[in-house]
């Protein structure tokens, strides 16, 4: 016989998130024993420790009116529309810059460390100019996404390239090292052509998401993933420039899990994303796919495999969604974008935020299966900020990008930033994650301490029985002051810009209080 004893300390209240890797139940294989003999097989200890507190939002650009300006002062007094966001460290500063793609204003814009908004490219005109020439002079036509992608490796000068996607032009362009820009994929024309020929003669068809690879060698040559949203597919672009569909095979559908990807239906594939399990230089990835009108997240792995990670294929219909259970089994209503953060300094353990723009939310999917609202309450609108994520109300998220900071001392902290189109904002969510270590010592000093314990028993038999207790003392890896928001760029946590108006945001209820899962295992006879 084996048992299986979960044993919960949770604030009843709390709203967190569960624990990486976590499963509702977890049983040994079982194996020969002896009569009447009690064998201890193993007792797993895991303390899931963290604040309990939800995660925490604010503004970080725009005022809340439509409209365009801003350009050179705070970016919080700025007007814009924003549909794309991404966050990039550039070597000369350990906090990340924000690219913002300001649809109607038919611009791209960065917001710097400091807080400052500017207009990166385009002068407010709709236009379809600027190959071979420098990106200063160019127009563009409602630019969507945009990654910029470091060219050299670390150790050498670096060198960068920005590829950004204009869906309505039906093209992908570079921006190289020296500022020229070039075409890199799509002929402009809607419709489905090019697998095997040269990328800038292909056809795509309303192109909206984008992974941009640089080559691991630091030879200078990107590889694309583009989801090629009306013609329902993945396509890829190699090192050489020649394109071919990755997933999908032209149906509107969203079918083939467990199956080839190219032999799969897809759904209006928009946001994708990408991770580098099997090799640290992503000469191999998986990639995550939000199927806008497919209402799932499917995973495409290293071997081309395609499955469901999140969604029922159903809109969600009413209040139940499914939070804190299997992603699997939740419903989502127009997932549009996908974001993954890895939790340790390894390559295994990530969380998935999925933004869902129907319904007003953003989910989080952890690397045990289960999903979590972590920002936006279900209902329209705006209603402040400063306050926990899934009180604050989103008007039709539609992307989302995750930056972490570089620090001295370990600490992996998170911000994750959200496109609130019709709100007229880039909301930022904080969330500080704990210095990934093997083990954290009882003595080990913080901001703040807990201390816990918990008893678990069964009962085999009238004769047989057997029960352990386990007690520990915990530490939360760091208070809200300290790593929650700070408010200079020296600091270890995250912060869009080094001095913020907003230099210690309010605390987290409840941050004292700690959720453990403590799992023993025992077997019995």
């Amino acid at each position: 016989m084996v048992w299986c004893v979960r044993a919960w300390m949770m604030p009843p209240a709390s709203r967190t998130v569960r624990c990486a890797g976590q499963q509702p139940w977890w049983c040994p294989a079982a194996a020969a024993v002896q009569h009447r003999t009690v064998v201890l097989l193993l007792m797993l200890l895991t303390l899931c420790v963290r604040g309990s507190g939800e995660w925490m939002i604010d503004t970080v650009a725009g005022n809340g009116t439509l409209g365009y300006s801003g350009d050179g002062g705070d970016a919080r007094a700025a007007m814009l529309v924003p549909r794309n966001v991404h966050v990039f460290s550039y070597t000369d500063s350990p906090i990340p810059h924000l690219y913002v793609s300001d649809v109607d204003a038919h611009r791209i814009r960065r917001v710097a460390p400091t807080g400052t908004i500017l207009a990166f490219m385009g002068n407010g005109t709709a236009g379809d100019s600027g190959d071979g020439g420098h990106y200063t002079n160019a127009t563009v036509d409602m630019p969507r996404t945009v990654r910029v992608v470091q060219l050299s490796p670390s150790s050498a000068p670096s060198m960068f390239a920005i590829f950004y996607v204009e869906h309505l032009l039906n093209r992908v362009r570079k921006i190289d090292e020296t500022g020229t820009i070039h075409a890199a994929a799509g002929s402009g024309v809607a419709n489905f052509s090019g697998d095997g020929y040269d990328a800038r003669l292909a056809a795509l068809n309303n192109p909206v998401g984008l992974v941009a690879l640089a080559n691991s060698t630091g030879t200078g040559k990107v590889r694309l993933y583009i989801g090629d949203g009306l013609n329902h597919r993945i396509r890829y672009v190699d090192e050489n420039g020649v394109i071919w569909t990755l997933a999908g095979n032209g149906a509107a559908a969203s079918t083939g899990d467990g199956g080839p990807a190219s032999a799969a239906t897809l759904n209006h594939p928009y946001g994708i994303a990408h991770v580098c399990r099997t090799s640290p230089a992503c000469d191999t990835v998986a990639l995550y796919v939000a199927e806008l009108f497919g209402h799932r997240v499917r995973c495409i792995d290293e071997a081309g495999i395609i499955t469901t990670i999140a969604g029922t294929g159903v809109a969600a219909n009413g209040a139940e969604v499914g939070d804190g259970g299997l992603a699997t089994l939740a419903v989502l209503n127009e997932p549009i974008a996908v974001s993954i953060v890895f939790n340790t300094t390894g390559q295994s353990d990530c969380w998935i935020f999925i933004v869902e723009r129907q319904a007003h939310r953003v989910r989080l999917v952890d690397t045990g299966g289960w999903i979590v609202t972590v920002a936006g309450n279900g209902t329209m609108g705006y209603n402040g900020d400063n306050m926990p994520a899934s009180s604050a109300m989103l008007a039709f998220p539609v992307d989302i990008a995750i930056g972490k900071n570089r620090s001295s001392d370990g600490m992996h902290n998170v911000n994750v930033y959200v496109a609130d189109r019709d709100n007229f904002r880039v909301r930022r969510m904080w969330y500080a994650l704990p210095s990934p270590s093997a083990s954290v010592p009882a003595s080990a000093s913080a901001s703040a301490s807990a201390s816990a314990s918990a008893s678990a028993s069964a009962s085999a038999s009238p004769s047989t029985s057997v029960s352990a207790s386990v007690s520990a003392t915990a530490t939360i890896f760091a208070s809200a002051s300290s790593s929650m928001a700070p408010s200079s760029a020296t600091s270890t946590a995250s912060s869009l810009r080094s001095s913020s108006p907003i230099s210690s945001p309010p605390a987290p209820t409840g941050a004292s209080q700690v959720e453990r899962m403590m799992l023993v295992t025992v077997r019995i006879v």
